[in-house]
């Protein structure tokens, strides 16, 4: 049987994240006249997916586990998956999607992308584990047709240690993001002093979330009018998942609010004033282009991804990572801002996100890759 639009595959570690940061891609592809399949672990999220591509399949992903035998059950998944459907070319976004499915896609000869969305917790982890990282990734990477980067930090760390050559190497500004679906939303009504700020993410320890606590707790004492909601779920396949003991403390203070996993974020967005982000790294975080198309200004950690988003002092300001006084001393500045300034600042961070970071802008570069890699 002869196929006439070119086979795409997507493939990710969890269906929810894929649902979550890649459904415009999928579209996109669809519209170019491709034929797109998902590949990643079931989850709730994979209607969503059915429903925008033109099929998704299960892979096995132990996104905890170190242990070889895992990891090659893993492979073997992927090589089963790949083989199955026979694309023309895959995406692999993730590190293990990105290892054992590049893998894959390199014995079968298919022709494929590896997207780096961040380094992750391992290469952030011990000197011995980011080491073992970089030896598997370099030999994983070597079958990458194009190594796709969010931001030129990740890229220079994968150079710095000969992981990828730089003829792989190719950056786009984030996966970009729908500015008409995130519409400007008026901000809400504050006395001096007052400021609901927004966290929406995963809760994992690698996004600060301790450090906010701590922040939130100074700065509530200082006597502003702070209001603290978290927007996200406990990523149980992460190994540094917050604890439902430490959320039920968290939430236990007057001035924090747990609203649970959504996704739409933006009817939080719409009653919040501010985001924030004290990550410790990031690829280009989706919640602070999802804030900045909104309209709302954001507080995050200097660190590669956040401050390629945010412009400090106009659209936002950074604060330095790990450190949760001076967080507390960037959320307290923005409280103490009058309405105005908040709201120019809002609408600074809007024109930054629509000029660089827009679905558009990202296909504009990554288009004319894919036709390329397709021949």
């Amino acid at each position: 049987m002869t196929r006439t639009r070119a086979r795409i595959v997507l493939a990710g570690n969890t269906s929810w994240s894929m649902a979550r940061f890649r459904l415009d891609l999928v579209r996109q592809l669809r519209e170019a006249g491709h034929e797109v399949f998902v590949v990643a672990p079931p989850d709730d999220s994979t209607p969503a997916l059915r429903a925008a591509a033109d099929g998704v399949r299960g892979v096995h992903i132990d996104r905890r586990g170190t242990r070889p035998d895992r990891d090659l059950r893993t492979l073997a998944s992927f090589a089963r998956t790949y083989a199955m459907l026979r694309p023309d070319l895959v995406l692999n976004y993730t590190i293990k999607p990105v290892i054992y499915g590049t893998m894959a896609a390199r014995l079968l000869g298919i022709p494929n992308f590896a997207v780096v969305t961040g380094l992750g917790s391992g290469f952030l982890g011990s000197s011995a584990l980011a080491r073992a990282l970089a030896l598997l990734a370099r030999a994983a990477l070597r079958g990458a047709d194009r190594v796709v980067f969010l931001n030129p930090d990740d890229a220079r760390y994968y150079l710095d240690r000969r992981i990828v050559r730089p003829a792989q190497v190719l950056a786009i500004p984030g996966e970009g993001i729908d500015v008409d679906r995130f519409a400007p939303a008026a901000l809400p009504p504050r006395e001096p002093g007052e400021l609901r700020l927004l966290y929406v993410g995963r809760l994992i320890r690698d996004k600060g979330l301790h450090e906010l606590i701590e922040a939130a707790d100074r700065v509530a004492r200082s006597g502003r009018r702070l209001a603290l909601d978290l927007v996200g779920y406990r990523d149980e396949g992460n190994p540094g998942c917050i604890t439902e003991a430490e959320l039920a403390a968290w939430t236990a203070r007057p001035h924090v609010r747990f609203h649970g996993r959504t996704d739409d974020p933006r009817p939080a967005l719409a009653r919040a004033h501010a985001v924030v982000l004290p990550s410790y790294r990031e690829g280009i975080p989706v919640s602070l282009l999802e804030a900045g198309a909104t309209g709302r200004p954001v507080v995050a950690t200097d660190v590669p991804g956040c401050r390629d988003v945010v412009v400090d002092g106009r659209t936002g300001l950074l604060c330095r990572p790990r450190d949760a006084g001076d967080l507390a001393r960037a959320i307290g500045e923005l409280a103490d801002l009058p309405t105005p300034r908040l709201e120019a600042m809002g609408e600074a961070a809007r024109r930054h996100v629509v000029e660089r970071y827009s679905k558009e802008a990202v296909w504009r570069v990554l288009q004319p890759e894919i036709e390329a890699a397709l021949g």
